[in-house]
């Protein structure tokens, strides 16, 4: 009896020992936590540096969950947001560019024109890759921007009131959740411009073509007797390539292209290069038969047949590796002493069943058989620019397929003729395969 007694009195005080040093760490911690809360201020908060066309926006109000010690709670921080509307004043971006901090992973907008009504209502990823401004006027944006711990939505955001809210440990290191809110009014005033990659160039190069300041969704029309240009929209603008054929007037060009009502210039000034004579003593390309109908039908029909967008990036590639060049691109061609037109395409002597690749990526726009050109590839790379193969012994694909730079295409046959177009005008091959150019431009 007494051993039990002794052992129900030293459980006494274990369990009275357990509970001090339970109430002393709870003490401990709970003032680390109080020191924690009180040394988090709005200093800890995000920064609030976000411009929309190059002007600073003020915020008119924020939610911030700031973690204390070890994020099991976190700090408020609360203003609501007041009736504030900064003035931006003209704007002349027609898409005016919303520049955010690294730490906003998720946005919302809703922006009206002066008759109060809504001409856009999503997020700022819907904002920067589907919304294009219809029409220059007055516009009120209101703006929030949210850091949110991943897994979570806007929707479950605590949102209520209070000092204090438990951390979600949705984050590893814990970060401040929460958003700044930024309501505006501006005058959208865009105009159209275009930007070359080159005021000058030479006779079979690319020219690329850049148009800002255009409203609407509409594709800008381009004029000139350069050549076409197959514009797609981009984040920049509107984007397209003008072909410098070997044969272009050497002197200035002018670009003229029509936006809506609207239209913009540029002059490209146009030097003349001397490519050469190919002497030969017989033609290799010589075609004998008919067939001259059945090519205008299936191949002149690709020079303005739609096109998709821009499919290639970085250089092309030759569309063979082991090659003799007959005839090159803008050669003055001399067959049997006798002098004849400058070539707007390539004559390669070539291996018999080597592999034919693609210069680029894109679609197959045309693969069979012709009477005046033999196995014929065309590939569709976008923005009006095709490669056009003829002469394969055999052939690996079919129209509609994609293809990448270097898939195979076929197999060459004796003499592989290659011609790159934009439209109907023929431009430089092997500057292509240089990555030189503005085909390259702005990629």
């Amino acid at each position: 009896m007494n051993v039990l007694k002794a052992i129900a009195k030293a459980l006494g005080k274990l369990l009275l020992w357990l509970s001090g040093v339970a109430l002393g760490v709870a003490v401990f911690f709970g003032g680390v936590l109080a020191v924690s809360y009180h040394f988090t201020t709005e200093t800890k908060l995000p920064d609030a540096q976000v411009t929309l066309a190059g002007a600073q926006l003020n915020a008119n109000g924020y939610r911030w969950h700031v973690p204390l010690l070890a994020a099991m709670l976190d700090k408020v921080f609360e203003q609501s947001p007041n009736l504030t509307v900064q003035k931006l004043g003209e704007v002349n971006e027609s898409h005016p560019t919303l520049a955010v901090p690294d730490w906003v992973n998720y946005g919302e907008l809703e922006i009206e024109n002066e008759a109060g009504q809504t001409v856009f209502a999503g997020t700022l990823e819907e904002y920067n890759t589907a919304f294009a401004f219809a029409a220059n006027g007055e516009y009120k944006a209101s703006i929030r921007l949210w850091h949110l711990p991943q897994g979570m939505s806007a929707a479950q955001f605590d949102d209520t009131a209070g000092r204090v809210a438990k951390n979600p440990r949705l984050e590893s290191p814990a970060r401040p959740s929460g958003w700044y809110s930024y309501t505006v009014r501006f005058s959208l005033q865009a105009t159209p411009t275009v930007i070359l990659s080159a005021a000058e160039t030479v006779q079979g190069s690319v020219v690329g073509v850049l148009l800002t300041g255009v409203i609407g969704t509409e594709a800008p029309v381009a004029s000139c007797d350069l050549g076409p240009v197959v514009f797609e929209k981009t984040a920049m603008g509107w984007r397209g390539y003008l072909p410098v054929a070997y044969n272009a007037w050497a002197g200035e060009h002018t670009l003229t292209v029509t936006s809506g009502t609207q239209t913009a210039e540029a002059v490209i000034k146009v030097s003349g290069k001397d490519y050469g004579t190919a002497k030969l003593a017989a033609d290799p390309g010589a075609e004998s038969g008919s067939g001259g109908q059945q090519f205008r039908d299936k191949i002149w029909a690709l020079y303005t047949a739609p096109s998709g967008g821009k499919a290639w990036m970085g250089r092309w590639v030759c569309p063979v590796e082991r090659y003799e060049l007959l005839i090159s691109y803008g050669q003055q061609k001399e067959i049997a002493g006798e002098k004849q037109g400058q070539s707007n395409s390539s004559l390669l002597s070539t291996r018999a069943g080597d592999i034919v690749r693609a210069p680029a990526s894109g679609k197959v726009a045309f693969a069979g058989f012709l009477q005046l050109t033999g196995n014929t590839v065309v590939i569709d790379h976008g923005c009006g620019v095709r490669t056009y193969l003829y002469g394969l012994q055999s052939l690996y694909v079919k129209q509609g397929m994609d293809v990448v730079r270097n898939g195979e295409m076929g197999e060459a046959g004796t003499l592989l003729t290659m011609d790159v177009k934009i439209g109907n005008k023929s431009v430089d091959p092997w500057t292509l395969f240089r990555g030189a150019g503005g085909l390259f431009w702005n990629e």
